[in-house]
């Protein structure tokens, strides 16, 4: 039974960590896609301000949609984290270790900016 937990466990732990890392990419991607609409709107000075505003407005949306959606995906990722620790999959408190954090918001600071 312990092999049948542990591929159980290991497919979950693939399947987070894609997810994180396509929630990533797609936040990556939105806020590229910002920084060259606000820089595109310079170069088309003609083109209907209140559009263009109502554009940027969804992308901003969306990108902190994309946060949200990141975060919880952390929080689940530590919920599922713990519950291996409880039925005795793991013994690692720290699932996804704290400075993986801290470098991924530094990695999208650096990339709104």
């Amino acid at each position: 039974m312990k092999n049948v937990t542990s591929s159980t466990a290991m497919r979950l732990a693939t399947r987070v960590t894609q997810s994180e890392e396509a929630l990533s990419r797609a936040l990556n991607e939105v806020v590229r896609l910002f920084s060259e609409a606000t820089s595109a709107q310079s170069e088309f000075p003609d083109a209907p301000i209140h559009e263009a505003f109502e554009t940027l407005k969804r992308l901003h949306k969306l990108s902190g949609n994309l946060m949200d959606a990141r975060a919880d995906m952390l929080r689940i990722h530590g919920k599922l984290s713990h519950l291996s620790q409880v039925v005795g999959i793991t013994e690692d408190p720290y699932c996804p270790p704290n400075s993986a954090i801290s470098n991924e918001a530094a990695t999208i600071t650096a990339i709104a900016a």
